[in-house]
């Protein structure tokens, strides 16, 4: 499993969060909720939260990782920080500002790697928000170290309650934190509230206890109602592990956190092209702030991390958004194809040069560089990392004679090609109205080893009230025109794109001085929409 990566880059950020998960966990499920609340993600929605980078640390934590101790997950970790994802992208350690939220041992896995490479961190702010973390150990661990003996875990038997390992980690740190600047090292403790065991919680300890979690730093909170695992899994931006975090960012980080980012941002000076970008119909990292996060967007994600990706769907409901999405918060390059020009009967020969031409672009005298389907295979090569190919409006067809038909399999036989060079990797993300067929298709059992093919459904009424949400607190069109939100809901027959075009057309209205009249503006928008 993949413990170390971006969950988000934000380039323009000079700050990152990273997350460290604990004992017997990974970079998934120690931050995810039984609803499935992901606790990063929750994050990216919290308007209050500038674009940060947002970077999964990890180590490896198993009962039978043996002699793999405290030590060997803080060298791992270090090197994962240094090392650029995919030579594409700047490390977690290029960023001046860095703030680790580390859950349960991974508080004593980063201490000891800053105590250990401090030379490292020497001109960076350091920020450490320790969740329920045993910086003098667990009763749970010295009750459990037969187990721990009996599996051989080192890890296991180095988090009993005051085992030498932490008493000298503990003396290590208190110098590595004196030894730092004024203010270059800011902390925040987290302490669980209840029992991990609730049936019989009132015979058992938590997990972690007061005077183990509160150590290092002045600002320390119990967190009502929380155990050792709910601490780290908050359902939404309220819960109690969230608003710890907010507060210490705010207070210690307000080019990362600050109350007033909440604000509706109608309120804020700003030109009025800034001012529509609510609107935007082509996604780009700087229109995250008003992206309206779905199911979808998951599915997306699982599915690209480790395969290609064929999304299909209705016109108007976000999938180019959510691919160019997903591929822009991934490490690679990127490449974008439109092959909408390809219609009818298209062949092998010509989807290729079509491709080719995207990639290579013009020669000096302007025109469309030429070749042949292994000069495609040679200029898809990179020297590291992964090409994600973003191909847009393929045309799928009933009969034989549309473009997926012939796209399919050549897109198979170039992943293939490209697998067979060691210096290239390259990921397909398509998009088309038509789910292609795949059943009459030459190979099909390899096209599906190759591709997931994904629904993109029409929105719901929940979503859609979000995305209505998030424009009008933008351009707040709808009190000043005596209009529902559901009203717009109800007319955008699960379309995002609707609901945008419906707002532009709105907006006119309001800057025109014209009485409301929604039942006319959502007619243009159809007729607009059906041309």
């Amino acid at each position: 499993m993949k413990n170390n990566y971006w969950h988000f880059y934000e380039p323009s950020s000079g700050s990152v969060l990273i997350f460290v998960h604990g004992f017997l966990s990974d970079s998934t499920s120690c931050w995810t909720a039984k609803d499935g609340t992901y606790w990063p993600r929750l994050i990216e929605q919290d308007a209050r939260i500038g674009p940060v980078s947002i970077f999964m640390g990890g180590y490896h934590t198993a009962t039978l990782a043996s002699e793999y101790g405290v030590a060997e997950c803080a060298e791992e970790l270090f090197a994962a920080l240094r090392r650029p994802s995919g030579g594409k992208l700047a490390s977690p350690l290029d960023h001046p500002a860095i703030v680790f939220v580390c859950h349960s041992m991974g508080g004593i896995v980063v201490r000891s790697m800053l105590e250990r490479h401090g030379a490292d961190f020497h001109s960076k702010t350091v920020g450490l928000c320790l969740m329920a973390s045993p910086s003098m150990g667990s009763r749970y661990a010295s009750l459990l170290s037969p187990i721990a003996k009996l599996f051989g875990s080192k890890a296991g038997r180095q988090l009993e309650f005051s085992s030498d390992f932490l008493a000298d980690l503990d003396d290590r740190f208190m110098v590595f934190l004196n030894s730092r600047p004024a203010g270059a090292t800011v902390g925040a403790e987290a302490i669980e509230h209840k029992s991990q065991i609730p049936i019989v919680g009132r015979f058992f300890s938590n997990t972690v206890e007061k005077y183990s979690a509160a150590r290092y730093f002045s600002m320390r909170r119990r967190l009502p109602e929380t155990t050792h695992s709910t601490i780290v899994k908050p359902l939404s931006i309220e819960g109690e592990g969230h608003a710890f975090l907010f507060d210490f960012l705010s207070h210690n980080f307000k080019a990362i956190a600050s109350p007033a980012n909440a604000l509706p941002e109608v309120m804020q000076s700003v030109a009025d092209g800034e001012k529509y970008e609510v609107l935007f119909s082509s996604y780009r990292s700087g229109y995250e702030k008003y992206y309206v996060h779905r199911a979808l967007d998951d599915s997306v994600s699982r599915s690209g991390n480790h395969r290609n990706i064929w999304l299909s769907g209705p016109p108007g409901v976000g999938k180019t958004c959510a691919l160019k999405r997903f591929v822009s918060r991934n490490n690679g390059a990127h490449l974008e194809v439109c092959l909408s020009q390809c219609t009818g009967k298209v062949s092998r020969e010509r989807l290729v040069r079509e491709i080719y031409e995207c990639v290579c672009g013009v020669d000096d005298a302007g025109a469309a560089r030429a070749g042949g389907y292994q000069d495609l295979i040679k200029a898809l090569q990179v020297s590291s990392g992964t090409l994600y190919v973003h191909i847009d409006e393929v045309e799928c067809r009933d009969a034989d004679d549309g473009a997926a038909q012939i796209l399919v399999p050549l897109l198979v036989d170039i992943i293939t090609s490209c697998e067979q060079k060691d210096n290239a990797s390259v990921r397909f993300v398509v998009s088309s109205l038509k789910r292609p067929e795949i059943s009459g298709m030459p190979r099909s059992a390899k096209i599906y080893e190759r591709f997931d093919f994904i629904e993109c459904e029409p929105w719901g009424g929940h979503e859609l009230h979000r995305l209505v949400g998030v424009i009008d607190a933008r351009l707040q069109v709808l009190d000043p025109l005596g209009i529902a939100a559901d009203d717009v809901v109800g007319r955008a027959k699960g379309s995002p794109r609707f609901v945008k075009n419906l707002f532009r057309k709105l907006e006119y209205m309001k800057m025109d001085g014209v009485k409301a009249d929604i039942a006319r503006a959502a007619a243009e928008t159809d007729a607009e929409m059906l041309a």
